[in-house]
């Protein structure tokens, strides 16, 4: 964004509301507090840019996350409580939030909502599980800054 004018300027973008623009890394490490006051409103879409700057905003990609969850055992007598544990990591060290999510196959099974300020660890209780075989995965859709994630492969739960 150029602004040449004396006077900060506002603009709304509808078809860019929702994204999440913030300044190039380059500005927004840099040594320029004037441009560091640009701001980007992603629910309106309004960017506002201090007089006589040029602001670079980038489409924010979200930080990757891994998430890695099992069950806290992997035979359980029917009607036992079973849980599934385990913890989201970020790639930039921060710690996410967003919705764990439990799957059988492809049967939604389990969900618990992750607070930051659980630092990425999770234990969520099961249902009451039938007789067989179980092929539990565990998937994270980040929230805020983070992106979503899944494990490559289930683990296997064989309630008698």
């Amino acid at each position: 964004m150029f602004n040449a004018s004396p006077e900060a300027t506002t603009q709304t973008i509808d078809a860019l509301a929702g994204r999440g623009y913030a300044l190039a890394p380059a500005q927004a490490n840099g040594s320029d507090a004037v441009v560091k006051t640009t701001t980007w409103d992603a629910a309106t879409g309004t960017v506002t840019v201090p007089a006589r700057t040029v602001a670079v905003l980038v489409d924010k990609a979200p930080v990757a996350t891994k998430v890695v969850g099992a069950p806290d055992r992997l035979l359980a007598a029917h009607g036992k409580t079973v849980r599934v544990a385990g913890k989201v990591v970020a790639e930039d060290g921060s710690a996410p939030e967003g919705t764990i999510t439990v799957t059988d196959g492809r049967k939604v099974v389990a969900t618990a909502e992750l607070a930051a300020s659980a630092g990425g660890r999770f234990s969520v209780a099961l249902p009451r599980l039938s007789r067989g075989l179980h092929l539990l995965r565990t998937s994270f859709a980040g929230g805020g800054d983070h992106g979503d994630s899944r494990m490559i492969a289930p683990v296997p739960l064989l309630v008698y």
